[in-house]
């Protein structure tokens, strides 16, 4: 069987080495051995490299060195076991597809796993830091166990640039289920927020994924959002491509913002958008805002999916436009 566990906790551990006020230089050349991984990491978590150091120096150097002792202790005998569960797995996992491995990357405890695509496959990346803080080192095998049957399940949804317009079409129409069972449920921040995730999830393309709503005046505030951080966090009606979706009332499909005159810029990585507006009795309620890295990344398979998308999310969005926090 083809190796897919590779265990990468040793580049972490010599943090310990340094002084505390030097944690943030080690951090800095930490994510230079792993980039797509913590760019990726980043980017789904919207951390700005401010709030990335602000996460690691709310660590103890007890909290860390007591993971180290235990993951110095149990680390052998878990892999072990990782690997035995694998094998026993191997059917289910299709290991032959050889599109992903496992990783295990020590970060900043945020959640235990995350899925990861590069050129070569997906990453499916397990955090010791986020397992110690809320469980325990012995459910190692357990959690990547269920990692990877959950990716195999999520490999099947996936929505790719390079797939045919009939599987994309297919897929869209999966996910556009999945979310119809997420609104039935939940409060509106919580349902906005899953929502973002499942769509930064599912859909490959989908770099930075956010709704504004407009509950003041003619201007769009930013709220539930998954990717980098942006300074665009209150947009009047008319300005860049969100604020004249939202004048108008009409899909906005950028192919590239380069050659846009009011264009609002987020991120240089940015080279298409699709912006929908959320209306309901004729009045704007928000909008989803979605950027992609890659230049000409939107089709009308995109615009259907996500009208169809913001029609669902429009009782949700009502609801969230009457909460205290507006």
């Amino acid at each position: 069987m083809r190796s897919i566990f590779r265990d990468f906790s040793g580049d972490f551990f010599p943090i310990l080495t340094y002084p505390k006020e030097k944690w943030p230089d080690f951090w800095v050349e930490y994510k230079r051995k792993h980039p797509r991984t913590f760019e990726e990491y980043s980017r789904k978590h919207s951390l700005s490299p401010d709030k990335e150091i602000e996460k690691l120096m709310s660590y103890s150097r007890k909290t860390l060195d007591s993971l180290y002792l235990a993951w110095a202790k149990d680390i052998r005998r878990l892999k072990s076991v990782v690997l035995e569960e694998i094998g026993q797995l191997r059917e289910h996992l299709e290991i032959e597809r050889e599109d992903f491995v496992v990783h295990l990357v020590c970060s900043l405890g945020i959640e235990e796993t995350m899925f990861i695509r590069t050129d070569r496959g997906h990453i499916v990346m397990i955090d010791p830091v986020s397992i110690w803080e809320n469980a325990d080192l012995e459910q190692l095998p357990r959690i990547v166990r269920n990692a990877t049957i959950e990716f195999r399940e999520y490999s099947e949804v996936l929505v790719t640039a390079e797939m045919s317009n009939e599987e994309k079409a297919h897929r869209f129409n999966v996910l556009l289920e999945r979310i119809r069972e997420v609104v039935t449920s939940g409060t509106s921040e919580q349902l906005l927020r899953k929502v973002v995730w499942l769509l930064d999830h599912y859909v490959d393309y989908y770099h930075w994924t956010g709704f504004y709503l407009s509950y003041e005046g003619e201007i769009l505030h930013l709220d539930a959002y998954v990717g980098e951080p942006t300074e665009h966090t209150a947009i009047p009606f008319g300005s860049g491509i969100c604020g004249q979706a939202a004048s108008t009332r009409s899909v906005f499909l950028v192919p590239d913002v380069s050659v846009e005159s009011n264009y609002l810029s987020c991120s240089p990585k940015t080279k298409s958008e699709i912006v929908v507006p959320i209306v309901h009795d004729d009045k704007i309620l928000g909008e989803l805002d979605i950027d992609s890295h890659n230049i000409d990344a939107f089709d009308e398979l995109d615009r259907s999916f996500l009208s169809g998308l913001c029609e669902l999310v429009v009782p949700a969005v009502i609801t969230r436009l009457s909460t205290d926090d507006y």
